[in-house]
């Protein structure tokens, strides 16, 4: 079932789109907010295949900061979603600049015509679904189901990029297994294999919705934690750090206890704006955590 997102605070607005999209067909979430709607787009798993955005919060300072659609053509754009204008404009004139800086399509609401409605949702939700199974194909690790470093390279700097246009913290760390050469030279790359996957599913019950665990290359991770400064990545650096370590793999009737190290690196504290800067930081604390006897975090 896909999953569509009202961002109004409008209730007749609301109801008429509920009225118009067959329940059987959606989950119909809302909110009356930009950064309540920001969580349902953060939503992992649940995250949306649409978003029906009323333009008038964007001019309503009591409702929304200023700016909220660019902020949601920017996270919509980083997830392939897309992004449904509503207004009470009357001309092109107005609603074409829209289109313009990034929102795939525009709909009166004065009154909401359901037919229309109801045909433009399930034409973005078909193309929306190839593009979904298109990406999945090239962004996710075939091993650990988690995000390939393709998706990395490819989003990190759109999610750095907001941070600083938004004036939000940005963290990234990078975690990597201890002797993790050890383990495939004394019990075999599948077992190897067997702990590169339930590592990446202990990672993923550490993290909140909102984070994204790649496959950086080999026995590494990387997680982007948006909206997390570096007190809020450190303490999950050192969460996900003490689950692996206190975790047994079960591998072949056998135990296995593998540790990790970690490196984290924050945005605006790190003082850099390029994402490969941020990443190079990251990466040579974790060396540091590496160098000072593995199992910690390096966070400054």
């Amino acid at each position: 079932m896909s999953r569509i997102l009202i961002v109004s605070a409008d209730d007749g607005v609301a109801d008429e789109i509920r009225q118009s999209l067959p329940d059987e067909r959606y989950d119909l979430v809302r909110s009356t907010d930009v950064d309540g709607g920001f969580e349902h787009l953060d939503s992992g798993d649940e995250r949306c295949d649409l978003v029906l955005y009323d333009q008038r919060l964007s001019d309503d300072k009591d409702k929304a900061p200023e700016r909220g659609l660019e902020r949601y053509v920017d996270r919509a754009s980083t997830m392939d979603t897309p992004l449904v204008v509503l207004s009470t404009a009357k001309h092109s004139a107005e609603w074409v600049p829209w289109l313009n800086a990034g929102a795939t399509d525009h709909l009166p609401i004065e009154p909401i015509n359901p037919e229309v409605l109801a045909a433009k949702v399930a034409v973005l939700l078909r193309i929306k679904e190839r593009l979904d199974q298109l990406r999945a194909e090239a962004v996710i690790d075939e091993l650990t189901g988690v995000h390939n470093r393709r998706y990395l390279d490819e989003q990190l700097g759109a999610r750095l990029g907001e941070a600083a246009r938004y004036d939000m913290p940005f963290s990234i760390g990078l975690l990597d297994i201890d002797h993790f050469k050890n383990v495939n030279d004394a019990h075999g790359h599948l077992a190897g294999d067997r702990i590169l996957q339930e590592t990446a599913g202990i990672i993923r019950k550490q993290m909140r919705k909102e984070d994204v665990l790649v496959r950086y290359g080999g026995e590494e991770f990387a997680v982007m934690l948006p909206q997390t400064d570096r007190l809020g990545s450190v303490i999950l650096g050192e969460r996900i750090r003490e689950a692996i370590a206190e975790h047994s793999f079960d591998v072949d009737g056998k135990t296995l206890r593998v540790t990790a190290s970690v490196g984290v690196a924050s945005y605006p504290l790190d003082n850099c704006t390029e994402p490969e800067d941020l990443v190079a930081i990251a990466d040579k604390r974790l060396y540091q955590a590496k160098d000072a006897g593995r199992n910690q975090s390096v966070f400054e």
